[in-house]
């Protein structure tokens, strides 16, 4: 609160009647308004407005890193073809193609288990996303003569 009271100029005491005591109202602490304004910046303006809303996310921005999850499964790729190292890879593309933008990584664990790393800002959104690529992974080699399946890994 002092550094959003710094860069407004004004106190601290002031800068809580001006919008704290009604941000503490609404999320219980500042860490959560703070959360709210990085994860979903669009409602917050819908709730609030006044002139210390852009530099409260700023601050926000600056200060907190939106919350994440994380989470894999193993591809099993395999193809008996001369070149089947190839066509493996090139479904692991398929695979990252259909991405589309979102957090995903892809590592080899020892042949033929691939490792898949998907991170979103929700499971649904993180699921989806895993979804999508395994699909696009697995359809490519399967109708290219290979064989492929997704194993989850329950922790």
């Amino acid at each position: 609160m002092e550094i959003i009271a710094e860069r407004m100029s004004i106190s601290v005491d002031d800068a809580y009647d001006l919008f704290g005591n009604q941000l503490l109202e609404e999320y219980e602490t500042l860490y959560s308004a703070f959360e709210s304004v990085v994860t979903y910046p669009d409602e917050f303006l819908e709730e609030f407005s006044g002139d210390w809303t852009e530099t409260f996310m700023e601050v926000a921005k600056e200060n907190v890193a939106p919350p994440t999850v994380q989470i894999d499964g193993i591809l099993e790729m395999t193809s008996s073809a001369p070149d089947g190292m190839d066509r493996v890879k090139n479904a692991l593309l398929k695979g990252l193609e259909a991405a589309d933008g979102d957090a995903v990584e892809i590592t080899c664990v020892g042949c033929p288990k691939y490792r898949v790393v998907v991170t979103a800002g929700e499971y649904k959104e993180a699921e989806e996303t895993m979804r999508r690529v395994s699909d696009a992974a697995i359809k490519d080699l399967l109708s290219n003569g290979g064989t492929a399946a997704l194993k989850r890994e329950s922790k």
